[in-house]
Protein backbone atom coordinates (compact mmCIF):
# COMPACT_ATOMS: atom_id res chain seq x y z
CA UNK A 1 0.00 0.00 0.00
CA UNK A 2 1.48 3.44 -1.28
CA UNK A 3 1.42 6.16 1.32
CA UNK A 4 3.47 8.50 -0.51
CA UNK A 5 7.55 9.75 0.27
CA UNK A 6 8.47 11.60 3.07
CA UNK A 7 11.53 13.68 2.79
CA UNK A 8 13.61 14.09 5.70
CA UNK A 9 15.61 17.10 5.85
CA UNK A 10 19.01 17.32 8.30
CA UNK A 11 21.69 19.17 9.90
CA UNK A 12 24.01 18.51 12.35
CA UNK A 13 22.40 21.28 14.83
CA UNK A 14 18.62 21.59 15.33
CA UNK A 15 15.70 19.94 14.50
CA UNK A 16 15.02 18.09 11.41
CA UNK A 17 12.05 18.91 9.04
CA UNK A 18 9.90 15.84 7.49
CA UNK A 19 8.28 16.99 4.73
CA UNK A 20 5.02 14.52 2.53
CA UNK A 21 6.20 14.75 -0.85
CA UNK A 22 3.05 12.90 -2.45
CA UNK A 23 3.46 10.36 -4.67
CA UNK A 24 6.68 12.05 -6.69
CA UNK A 25 9.84 14.21 -5.87
CA UNK A 26 11.55 16.25 -8.69
CA UNK A 27 15.51 17.40 -8.99
CA UNK A 28 16.01 19.89 -11.37
CA UNK A 29 18.32 23.09 -11.66
CA UNK A 30 19.38 22.89 -8.06
CA UNK A 31 15.58 22.71 -7.21
CA UNK A 32 13.03 19.92 -5.16
CA UNK A 33 9.47 20.08 -6.34
CA UNK A 34 6.74 17.58 -5.01
CA UNK A 35 3.19 17.77 -6.89
CA UNK A 36 2.20 20.75 -3.84
CA UNK A 37 5.06 22.68 -5.23
CA UNK A 38 8.97 23.70 -4.79
CA UNK A 39 10.46 22.60 -1.15
CA UNK A 40 13.81 23.02 -1.15
CA UNK A 41 16.69 24.87 -3.18
CA UNK A 42 20.52 23.75 -3.32
CA UNK A 43 22.44 27.36 -1.90
CA UNK A 44 25.93 27.34 -0.94
CA UNK A 45 26.38 23.51 -0.56
CA UNK A 46 22.93 23.84 2.13
CA UNK A 47 19.34 23.02 0.93
CA UNK A 48 17.01 26.38 1.97
CA UNK A 49 13.31 25.43 3.07
CA UNK A 50 11.15 28.03 4.39
CA UNK A 51 11.52 26.14 7.95
CA UNK A 52 15.50 27.17 7.51
CA UNK A 53 18.80 25.42 6.04
CA UNK A 54 19.86 22.00 5.67
CA UNK A 55 23.04 19.62 4.48
CA UNK A 56 21.48 16.90 3.19
CA UNK A 57 17.96 15.25 2.44
CA UNK A 58 17.06 11.09 3.18
CA UNK A 59 14.10 9.14 1.64
CA UNK A 60 13.80 5.60 3.74
CA UNK A 61 11.12 4.43 1.32
CA UNK A 62 11.70 1.99 -0.80
CA UNK A 63 11.89 4.54 -4.05
CA UNK A 64 12.71 4.23 -7.79
CA UNK A 65 14.51 6.62 -9.88
CA UNK A 66 14.46 7.70 -13.45
CA UNK A 67 15.96 10.80 -15.34
CA UNK A 68 14.87 12.61 -18.11
CA UNK A 69 16.04 15.13 -20.46
CA UNK A 70 15.11 17.04 -23.93
CA UNK A 71 15.97 13.77 -25.29
CA UNK A 72 14.31 11.52 -23.57
CA UNK A 73 13.80 9.64 -20.19
CA UNK A 74 15.89 6.46 -18.87
CA UNK A 75 14.52 3.35 -17.63
CA UNK A 76 13.61 3.15 -13.62
CA UNK A 77 16.38 2.18 -11.75
CA UNK A 78 15.68 0.59 -8.10
CA UNK A 79 14.05 -0.59 -6.39
CA UNK A 80 16.13 0.98 -3.64
CA UNK A 81 15.37 1.21 0.14
CA UNK A 82 17.21 4.24 1.07
CA UNK A 83 18.02 7.73 -0.84
CA UNK A 84 19.91 10.79 0.42
CA UNK A 85 21.28 13.58 -1.24
CA UNK A 86 24.13 15.71 0.17
CA UNK A 87 25.66 18.90 -1.23
CA UNK A 88 24.83 17.84 -4.92
CA UNK A 89 25.68 13.97 -5.11
CA UNK A 90 22.53 11.52 -4.61
CA UNK A 91 23.15 8.46 -2.79
CA UNK A 92 21.40 5.06 -3.32
CA UNK A 93 21.67 2.75 -0.06
CA UNK A 94 24.54 4.81 0.59
CA UNK A 95 26.54 4.21 -2.89
CA UNK A 96 27.30 7.28 -5.02
CA UNK A 97 24.56 7.07 -7.56
CA UNK A 98 24.47 10.48 -9.32
CA UNK A 99 25.82 13.92 -9.24
CA UNK A 100 25.32 17.32 -10.53
CA UNK A 101 27.58 18.97 -12.99
CA UNK A 102 28.08 22.44 -12.46
CA UNK A 103 29.83 23.11 -15.70
CA UNK A 104 26.84 21.55 -17.51
CA UNK A 105 23.88 22.40 -15.19
CA UNK A 106 22.81 18.82 -15.28
CA UNK A 107 22.79 15.11 -13.22
CA UNK A 108 25.69 12.52 -14.08
CA UNK A 109 24.11 8.85 -13.41
CA UNK A 110 26.73 6.51 -12.68
CA UNK A 111 23.52 3.50 -13.65
CA UNK A 112 24.06 4.61 -17.10
CA UNK A 113 27.01 6.70 -17.45
CA UNK A 114 24.78 9.78 -19.30
CA UNK A 115 24.06 12.96 -18.28
CA UNK A 116 20.55 14.17 -17.26
CA UNK A 117 18.36 17.27 -16.90
CA UNK A 118 16.12 15.83 -14.24
CA UNK A 119 15.90 13.30 -11.63
CA UNK A 120 12.30 11.87 -10.75
CA UNK A 121 11.76 9.62 -7.62
CA UNK A 122 8.49 7.58 -7.32
CA UNK A 123 7.38 5.11 -4.46
CA UNK A 124 9.05 1.77 -5.47
CA UNK A 125 6.47 -0.55 -7.79
CA UNK A 126 4.73 -3.20 -5.28
CA UNK A 127 6.17 -6.26 -7.00
CA UNK A 128 10.32 -5.79 -7.56
CA UNK A 129 11.76 -5.69 -11.12
CA UNK A 130 13.66 -8.94 -12.30
CA UNK A 131 11.86 -10.79 -10.15
CA UNK A 132 9.61 -13.67 -10.54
Amino acid sequence: MNHGLTLLFGRARGDALRVSAGDQVVIEDGRIRTPAGEVAVHENHLWATKQGRFSRFDIEQSVEVSFASDAGSSRPFGPYRHLSGVDGVLYAEQRVFAFYDEQQKDWYAFEDGRHWRCITITPASAIPRGHP
